[in-house]
């Protein structure tokens, strides 16, 4: 080989790695959105009620590495077909309608657990047995940034018997 070829060599592989570099410095930019899900109370939100409610704390956090404006009005659980419209219904925690999120920020939001079975139409089985009892029941959660992009939930489940969240 020649000096010639090997300087024609180093230019096409230079160039393939800045184009890599341009992509992964893109990808590790791009927007991400977590959603957890866990049990709670009303007190959690400095609610002053004379019997604490229990609640499902729906906490939007914002992993990626620019801020996002999100639109709580399209904040959405859907299981089985069966829709819950989180802003609509009573709920604790934020009062705006939209949220600043920068990297790493979070916002908590709780939702009553009554109203929370009653919209997905989640129903406590009049005996359990093997099978009702290990019935996990798949959540889907959305929202939107108030530019329309779309955020959904993954591998999140309901377990009815016991009232736990799980990440599958």
């Amino acid at each position: 080989m020649t000096i010639d070829q090997i300087a024609k060599v180093a230019g096409i592989l230079g160039f393939l790695i800045s184009v890599a570099t341009f992509l992964l410095t893109r990808w590790e930019r791009r927007a991400e959105v977590v959603f957890g899900l866990d049990e709670g109370y009303s007190d959690d939100f400095d609610e002053e009620l004379d019997e604490p409610i229990s609640t499902v704390n729906l906490t939007i956090t914002n992993v990626g590495a620019r801020s996002l404006h999100i639109d709580l009005r399209t904040l959405q659980v859907k299981s089985n077909g069966n829709s819950f419209n989180a802003w609509r219904e009573d709920h604790f925690g934020a009062e705006q309608r939209e949220v600043l999120l920068k990297p790493n920020d979070s916002q908590k939001i709780g939702l009553p657990v009554e109203a929370f079975r009653e919209n997905l139409k989640i129903k406590t089985p009049k005996k359990y047995d093997a099978q009702s009892f290990n019935l996990m029941h798949p959540l889907r959660i959305s929202v939107a940034t108030t530019s329309g992009k779309l955020f959904l939930s993954k591998k999140l489940k309901y377990w009815e018997a016991t009232g736990e969240f799980h990440r599958t």
